[in-house]
Formats: structure tokens, C-alpha cells, sequence
């Protein structure tokens, strides 16, 4: 939400407003998000990480975020995918340094967010998995969200875009160009965040140039 000038104020606080002041103010900021967990489930099973890019869709990163966490006293572990993470000896020993509580992790999330510009929106791929356990973590240990309460999918987006059923939108099925991103898919959030976030910019653009238009994140 931008701040908004002096008339725009109210007594339950700002609206969004488009006079010329605000006209130059991000209403909201992107941040890709990518969680691990030892299993599918929000409120059964932990979150062992979870990591934010905030980022523009021209592809500036404005900001990182990340948290390695101690799983929550008494949830439990689902057998498959800890036979997966057995799979992924180099990921998981990464995950389990420099670990904090569930609380603290979500405490600092939320005042990363509350820094960056404009109203932050969850992005992730797919956003059903990785919103759900961020959405169940921040009511669970902050008592609500502190982000838009809800997620923008981004095989959805590649549905859209690209002309595919949604079971062929995943980014393994994407075209190869528009996977053309630095950060290689390590089960580490921090990469697999960042290179989520430039593939949705990457497919962004093909949108542009199909429609010969551009994106803002600027209020109009």
C-alpha cells in the first residue's frame, strides 16, 4: 500500500491513493518464498528452513531472508520424505547448522517484511505447499500474517502465459530459455528462491513481448 498524501489519510490509518505524490511508490513488493520441510503437511509436520527474495519483475534483488529452524516439539516426521532428504546428504547437513527456534525465525521474518516496500506478496512455486506452512508458522508463533494473505502461484502464471494445462506449467517443463537463471535448484530456500524469482521474470517478460506491453509496480 503507498503512503499516500495528507488527504488521504483516515482515522483508521492509509488508504491508497493516486495523487501525484504517490504516484512514484511501489504498492506492493514480490517476495519469492521456498520452504523445506520433513513433511507435506502444515501443522503436522516442521519446517527444517524457509527462505525470501523480495525482488522487482525486471529482476533487481532488493532484499534476501533466511532461516534455518529446530522442528516444533511433538509434530512428526512423514517416512517418505525422510527417506527423500536421505537422498540429499550435502542439503540436509546444510540445514541443520545455525538452526533457531520456530518463533524467532518468524519474529525476524515478520520484521524483514514490515522493511520493505509497498505490501508484501508471497510468490513461490508452488505457492500451496510453501504459503501454507509460512501462513500456519505466522498465525502458530506471531498471531496473523504480515504479508497478503494470499499467494501468487507461479505455474499458474506459466499456465496463463505459456498456453499449457496446469500439469505441464512446472518449471521442469518450461522451455528452456526461461530457465536460464544463476542460482541452480539446490533444496537450500535461499537458491531455490532465487532462482524461482528469476524464472517468474523471465516468464514475465515473454508476457510482455507477446503483448507488447510492460508490468509496474507502481500504483496508477
Amino acid at each position: 500500500m503507498t503512503g499516500g498524501c495528507t488527504a488521504c489519510k483516515t482515522a483508521a490509518g492509509l488508504r491508497p491513493c493516486w495523487c501525484p505524490e504517490a504516484m512514484d511508490q511501489a504498492i506492493e513488493t514480490l517476495v519469492c518464498v521456498d520452504i523445506e520441510s520433513n513433511g507435506p503437511v502444515a501443522g503436522m509436520h516442521s519446517m527444517l528452513a524457509f527462505a525470501a527474495v523480495a525482488f522487482t519483475l525486471d529482476g533487481d534483488i532488493l532484499a534476501e531472508f533466511s532461516r534455518n529452524l529446530y522442528p516444533i516439539d511433538g509434530m512428526g516426521e512423514h517416512p517418505a520424505t525422510m527417506d527423500w532428504w536421505r537422498t540429499q546428504t550435502a542439503a540436509w547437513a546444510a540445514l541443520q547448522r545455525d538452526r533457531v527456534p520456530p518463533e524467532a525465525a518468524m519474529r525476524d521474518f515478520e520484521a524483514w517484511l514490515r522493511g520493505l516496500p509497498g505490501e508484501p506478496v508471497l510468490v513461490s512455486h508452488p505457492a500451496s505447499f510453501d504459503y501454507a506452512f509460512l501462513h500456519w508458522y505466522s498465525f502458530r508463533f506471531r498471531g496473523g500474517v504480515a504479508f497478503h494473505i494470499a499467494g501468487l502461484d507461479i505455474p499458474s502464471y506459466a499456465m496463463a502465459v505459456l498456453g499449457v494445462p496446469y500439469t505441464r506449467a512446472k518449471r521442469r517443463h518450461w522451455p528452456a530459455h526461461l530457465n536460464n537463471v544463476a542460482s541452480q535448484h539446490s533444496h537450500l530456500p535461499l537458491d531455490d528462491a532465487r532462482g524461482h524469482a528469476m524464472a517468474l521474470c523471465n516468464l514475465a517478460r515473454l508476457r510482455d513481448e507477446r503483448l507488447g506491453q510492460t508490468h509496474t509496480d507502481k500504483e496508477k
